[in-house]
């Protein structure tokens, strides 16, 4: 057993965030099988084959049925979206899945969000969780005035690197996060602004439609700004398995 005293060295601080790492590692990993596993549920339900999607990805069906093995490389990842999109005929197909999810899709996740005490409260924490499920872009939190924005802002090398993923996850996790702040707070919510990546150019009246307010520019980032006033609203659903779109 190893034990230090004072104020830590060199090695004591490596060994430290090589332990954190790891462990954050382990736990993106288990995040990512989960969600590749409500993938794959969502495509059946768009009937899309998905012996076809997992041939063309290299990945084995039934493994990943049986949420067993290795998480999917980045690489895999990516090339499971591109290729879900393409055998679903949907270029949204994140966009669809994010409308569709629930809290519960999420496991622990709802957990947290349901024992915030306030709206606000749920979505840093919700977050913070996404923070283990994709390392693709940063979720940061903004107060400015009497607004609240919610920045998506992709890691310049992943975007780079796995374009498929950065942009169906983005599309996921937004229109996720809007939703499921209509469940909180038993109203639909409409963001007071929209800023869209690039990618949405083409399809700007089903992002009007799902994200409830049409996009006023498009830049290199995901941005959904709120009014303030409904931050610190506490959370009164009391049956979170409701859902309603």
């Amino acid at each position: 057993m190893l034990s230090f005293s004072g104020k830590p060295g060199k090695l004591a601080e490596s060994m430290y965030i090589h332990i954190q790492y790891s462990a954050q590692t382990e736990r993106m990993s288990v995040y990512r099988k989960n969600l590749v596993v409500n993938l794959l549920a969502y495509l059946v339900q768009r009937e899309a084959d998905l012996n076809e999607i997992c041939r063309r990805t290299a990945v084995d069906f039934d493994t990943i049925k049986q949420n067993a093995g290795p998480a999917l490389s980045d690489q895999q990842f990516n090339d499971l979206w591109n290729h879900a999109a393409d055998i679903s005929n949907d270029p949204l197909l994140g966009l669809h899945m994010g409308e569709s999810m629930s809290l519960a899709a999420l496991g622990v996740v709802g957990d947290i969000v349901r024992n915030s005490p306030t709206i606000g409260d749920a979505v840093a924490n919700a977050a913070t969780f996404l923070s283990l499920v994709t390392d693709l872009f940063t979720i940061n939190i903004v107060h400015k005035g009497k607004n609240v924005a919610l920045l998506f802002e992709p890691v310049p090398a992943k975007a780079t690197q796995y374009p498929d993923a950065l942009r169906h996850m983005l599309d996921l996790v937004m229109v996720f996060t809007l939703h499921e702040v209509d469940g909180l707070v038993l109203a639909k919510v409409s963001p007071q602004s929209i800023t869209l990546p690039p990618h949405a150019l083409s399809h700007r009246p089903e992002y009007s439609r799902v994200l409830r307010c049409k996009p006023e520019k498009l830049s290199g980032i995901g941005c959904l700004v709120f009014d303030a006033a409904f931050w610190y609203e506490p959370i009164v659903l009391a049956d979170y398995n409701l859902r309603v779109n």
